[in-house]
């Protein structure tokens, strides 16, 4: 994601590193992926990635989305990954690209060729049970919260741009997503 009138991507974490550190190398890539997920598992499967929209619905809020979407490799009925998120768009352009279902968050950024902040938020082993909350109230996770060797797994993150748009994202994945 390189546009030519930006001067790049930024990167920041919340997330401890002793909880990334818990996660294979290749599991990293995906945690830390910022938009493009969708070729990294592609390349590395050299199958094509599939996006299908479960929801995206506008809220009684004007510009405010909440979004779900599956990822499918090789058009797979079996997803590797959930997306669920929340989508604030304060740019009218954006806006109808958004609502009209065509365009994924990715691609979003690259269409108006902006490159957002990435902000991992949060990673965790196991599935996750309140993914719509995560997003909306960006829920910190306490130092309770018990990370898992093996298993199912899922982050949570951020991407805004000053060209009018910010993302709450919460992917989760396969535990065998690298596998299949």
């Amino acid at each position: 994601m390189a546009p030519t009138s930006s001067t790049g991507l930024q990167t920041t974490t919340t997330t401890r590193i002793s909880d990334l550190l818990s996660f294979s190398p290749l599991e990293r890539i995906l945690l830390t992926a910022n938009g493009n997920l969708q070729r990294i598992v592609s390349s590395y499967h050299a199958k094509p990635v599939q996006v299908k929209v479960m929801y995206n619905k506008e809220t009684d809020f004007p510009g405010i989305f909440h979004r779900q979407v599956t990822l499918h490799l090789n058009q797979s009925e079996i997803p590797f990954c959930c997306a669920t998120s929340k989508v604030t768009v304060k740019n009218e352009e954006m806006l109808r690209a958004i609502a009209s279902n065509e365009i994924g968050i990715g691609q979003l950024f690259r269409r108006f060729d902006t490159l957002p902040i990435f902000t991992l938020l949060a990673v965790r082993r196991g599935k996750c049970t309140n993914p719509k909350e995560l997003v909306s109230q960006e829920t910190p996770l306490t130092e309770t919260d018990r990370l898992e060797v093996n298993g199912p797994f899922w982050r949570l993150y951020r991407l805004e741009a000053a060209a009018g748009i910010e993302c709450v994202i919460h992917e989760q994945f396969q535990d065998n997503v690298l596998d299949l």
